[in-house]
């Protein structure tokens, strides 16, 4: 168990809206973690919430989210593991009220819940508009926002950790955030926990943690369930969610709970790496730009692939 400035364990307790609880469950029980993260939201997700809020104002948040944060902050207290979760979605007011009642409820006293907004800017659009924004298409550079603005469903900006780091600095429990973007819900608790700061100093470090969040962020997806080997894959029924242990200068060793089912291996990870990317040799990201060409990789066996010299 890491529970030192040496090192720190991160686990992933999900990787979509729906994704199974049981495995973040063995997880946060048996993993020995520090921080538990939790990815429920795509780009469509955030247009079916806001839909649902637009129907009902208290709506907007994924429910499961809240769902998974009532099960497990009695076990998460008890172990001394901090929650992190994108489950706010369009109202991270909402869902963060509706997880610090869970809390009082189940009488866990002292219990800290922060809340990461500033995502959502669609009630901003039009003033940014105005003010001559030209909100360019990134990949073609076409400038034909007004034509498609009456059927903008949402709009929200990938944000960085900092807002996470801020949080956990106030000493918070548990945090729910917005559309974060995936892997800054890993890079957040890495940053709080190691000191570093968005410099010239911590730059590499930052894009090991953006390199091991992406790695990570789809939970089973890098211990078999993507695998182009699915088949080979071991007792998939009870897949094991992963964790990574790092190390203050940004290497990283991956894993999952022992006994559990899938695999870790180089070629799990390997094959997690390369999705949704354009260029490997410039994964952008707002906390940081990573380059997946720079990094060694290496199979230790076990069920334990390192990750080093991210660049």
């Amino acid at each position: 168990m890491s529970k030192s400035s040496a090192t720190v364990r991160i686990g992933s307790g999900s990787g979509f809206w729906g994704d199974a609880m049981d495995p973040a469950i063995e997880l946060l029980e048996k993993g020995e973690l520090d921080y538990l993260c939790f990815d429920f939201l795509a780009e469509l997700t955030m247009a079916l919430l806001q839909r649902q809020k637009q129907k009902k104002p208290d709506a907007g948040f994924v429910p499961d989210a809240v769902q998974f944060m009532k099960a497990m902050m009695p076990i998460a207290h008890r172990n001394g593991t901090r929650l992190i979760s994108n489950g706010g979605g369009v109202n991270v007011r909402g869902a963060a009220q509706r997880v610090r009642d869970d809390a009082a409820r189940q009488g866990l006293k002292g219990l800290k819940v922060g809340m990461v907004e500033g995502d959502d800017l669609l009630d901003q659009l039009d003033a940014m508009r105005a003010d001559g924004v030209p909100f360019k298409h990134m990949e073609s550079g076409a400038d034909g926002f007004d034509e498609i603005r009456p059927r903008v469903v949402c709009a929200n900006v990938y944000t960085d950790a900092s807002g996470i780091v801020s949080a956990l600095e106030q000493g918070a429990d548990v945090v729910v955030a917005g559309r974060v973007s995936d892997n800054a819900l890993y890079v957040g608790p890495a940053m709080h926990h190691f000191g570093w700061r968005y410099d010239a100093a911590h730059v590499d470090r930052i894009a090991s943690a953006i390199t091991l969040g992406h790695v990570v962020e789809c939970a089973s997806a890098c211990t078999g369930g993507m695998s182009s080997r699915f088949a080979e894959m071991p007792n998939m029924g009870r897949v094991g969610f992963p964790f990574f242990d790092m190390g203050a200068d940004g290497s990283a060793q991956i894993g999952k709970v022992a006994g559990s089912g899938g695999r870790v291996d180089a070629f799990t990870i390997k094959e997690h790496l390369v999705y949704e990317i354009a260029d490997p040799r410039r994964y952008l990201m707002p906390d940081g730009v990573a380059d997946f060409t720079s990094l060694a990789l290496t199979d230790l066996g076990s069920d334990r692939v390192r990750i080093a010299d991210v660049r």
